[in-house]
């Protein structure tokens, strides 16, 4: 197993340690076959001894890394606390500037429809006289265009539709999602048989 360079002379030479204890471990776990009583009891030897492994492994990380990433979270949420706000002002106008194009874009709209529709009873009524029927312009607005430049750079409103659940035993089965928490936490609680679930049973084991 080859050790990264992570530039700490100390945490380079317990990494370099820890590869050669967990050579033969892992060799070990490899080659172990459980066939009767006896190697039952070694297989359970051999998982005291992983786990110590693995709890010693962590340790070390913790003792490298937790300084470290204290660091490093304490300047991340310095920059989280400026960022927060920032965030929040730009929602705040994006969903103003949205809400006003979109509230623009249906009077248009509306407008459009109104028009059509009285160019369609001047039609028929035309034709009903058996007189010939030219249309008037067009005088709905010019629509919004979807991007907008200023000086310090664009921005691009692309129309998407969007949905949100408001009665929940309303929607569609093939819209619902089994949540596994809740079927394990009935399994957990005693329940044996669910339609569509497979339940078993397994061994969970505990070292120490």
């Amino acid at each position: 197993m080859e050790t990264a360079t992570v530039g700490n002379q100390e945490a380079e030479l317990k990494l370099k340690e820890m590869d050669q204890s967990m050579h033969p471990l892992i060799q070990k776990a490899e080659g172990l076959i459980v066939k009767d009583a006896a190697s039952f009891g070694e297989a359970n030897f051999f998982l005291v001894q992983l786990a110590q492994e693995r709890k010693r492994i962590e340790q070390m990380r913790a003792y490298f890394c937790d300084p470290i990433y204290q660091g490093w979270k304490r300047l991340s949420d310095a920059f989280k606390a400026r960022l927060q706000p920032i965030e929040m002002a730009e929602k705040k106008v994006d969903r103003a500037a949205k809400d006003w194009k979109l509230a623009e874009d249906r009077k248009a709209e509306e407008l459009a429809r109104k028009q059509a529709e009285e160019s369609e009873k001047a039609r028929k009524k035309a034709e009903a006289k058996g007189k010939e029927y030219t249309p008037p312009p067009v005088m709905a607005p010019a629509p919004m265009p979807k991007t907008h430049y200023t000086p310090e750079g664009k921005v691009t409103y692309v129309e998407v539709w969007k949905s949100e659940v408001v009665n929940a035993k309303e929607v569609p089965d093939k819209f619902k999602v089994p949540d596994p928490r809740l079927i394990q936490r009935a399994v957990d609680d005693g329940v044996r048989e669910i339609s569509g679930v497979k339940i078993w049973k397994d061994l969970q084991s505990r070292k120490g």
